[in-house]
């Protein structure tokens, strides 16, 4: 879908999609979402409007977010293999746990990902991840000496 007002959705349960593909978003406004235990694979969000967003006891696979603005709550969320590139990632998460989950950036975007680089940091080292979590303090480091 482009150029399309997606705001103010509900969703919960199990989503799956089969042979037609997965739920593609360029240029929406997808704010104000409620996912309330939602497991739903691959859905990809290009230059949108992800604001207000809140995702309670849900499963997050195979998200892609680019060049998005991005905020919410993410509250007891699982996110797997789910990747940021550029935009702004700004969710309050509490009780999240992240696997295969990237902040990534993207040399033709600004990288304004500073409280998305401290939340990763954050998370995966209290699930034990040292070494996830250091590249994300380096991250972060580095975006504040820029700023």
């Amino acid at each position: 879908m482009e150029f399309v007002n997606l705001c103010g959705l509900r969703f919960s349960g199990r989503i799956s999609f089969g042979e037609e593909g997965n739920l593609n978003c360029s240029y929406c406004a997808c704010d104000n979402w409620q996912l309330s235990n939602l497991d739903m694979p691959m859905m990809e969000f290009s230059h949108c409007s992800v604001n207000n967003m809140t995702a309670v006891n849900s499963k997050l696979q195979q998200w892609r977010f680019y060049d998005c603005n991005t905020s919410g709550d993410l509250y007891k969320t699982k996110l797997f293999n789910v990747n940021i590139t550029g935009g702004h990632f700004n969710p309050v998460m509490l009780d999240c746990v992240l696997s295969d989950t990237n902040l990534g950036t993207d040399p033709n975007l600004p990288d304004n990902n500073l409280h998305g680089y401290k939340s990763f940091k954050k998370i995966y080292q209290a699930q034990g991840d040292d070494v996830i979590a250091q590249k994300y303090f380096i991250k972060k480091t580095n975006l504040s000496v820029v700023d």
